[in-house]
């Protein structure tokens, strides 16, 4: 629960914590798990998590930069 509007949140962190993404729950309504070609880089995939609200809307997008195989692997464990 946030402190300081008492919503109830998901927060997501680094290991060493110095990065924090802080989500209210009760926007959410589906995510979306995605894995695409990137439209920048030829030959790359992008593996995205879309959090999207009742509307289908994008409330933000959180995209897994690391290309090794331990990273895809989980992604492909969580799709």
């Amino acid at each position: 629960q946030s402190p300081a509007s008492g919503a109830n949140i998901v927060t997501f962190a680094s290991a060493d914590a110095s990065f924090e993404f802080h989500l209210v729950i009760a926007q959410v309504a589906t995510v979306a798990v995605v894995e695409k070609p990137s439209p920048v880089v030829s030959g790359k995939n992008m593996r995205i998590l879309r959090f999207l609200n009742e509307s289908g809307k994008s409330i933000c997008s959180l995209i897994l930069a690391d290309d090794s195989p331990d990273a895809v692997d989980w992604f492909q464990g969580v799709m």
